[in-house]
């Protein structure tokens, strides 16, 4: 029969940047090496393919480009949280309170209304993205609005037990 599929839930979401992940760029240079090329023009450069050598450009490649994309991901975090920056009636109460409570010696923040989400994970070898959690399904509209923005997807929670996991798997099936 059919596997039970389980109870999913929305933890946090994906957020892919358009530039290419560390191994679509690999990948693209591996088919040039294939097609015979001497040389290949790289996000972080021209590089040359001489014969032997493919390897250490492959590393060269992957770890410089590697931190062109921390880079981006951080600009694109800071676009991201422009959108959740914009004062709002709460952020100036919040103003107000902080300011009169540090004039009498109490310090302390109070919690904004519309809060920045929070950056759970970065990825660069396979996607070129970030995982975010604490956002509504208006702010995914809002922040698939970015131009640095390919997509967003739902990140999901799954709780299996091994009952429901096996078929899911197809772990009782033999190649």
């Amino acid at each position: 029969g059919e596997p039970v599929v389980p109870v999913e839930e929305v933890e946090s979401y994906i957020i892919e940047f358009k530039s290419p992940s560390v191994l679509e760029v690999i990948n693209e240079l591996e088919q040039e090496v294939r097609k015979g090329k001497t040389k290949y023009k790289s996000p972080v450069g021209i590089k040359s393919l001489e014969a032997g050598k493919t390897e250490k450009v492959k590393t060269t490649v992957s770890k410089d480009y590697k931190k062109v994309l921390e880079r981006e991901q951080k600009r694109g975090i800071k676009e991201i949280n422009k959108k959740f920056s914009k004062p709002t009636l709460g952020s100036y109460i919040s103003n107000f309170f902080n300011l009169i409570l540090s004039n009498v010696g109490i310090t302390g923040r109070v919690i904004s209304e519309n809060p920045a989400p929070i950056v759970e994970e970065q990825y660069t070898t396979v996607i070129n993205g970030i995982v975010v959690s604490d956002i509504s399904e208006e702010d995914v509209k809002e922040i698939e609005e970015l131009e640095i923005v390919e997509k967003i997807s739902p990140n999901f929670r799954v709780n299996v037990t091994l009952l429901e996991a096996v078929p899911l798997v197809q772990a009782g099936i033999i190649a």
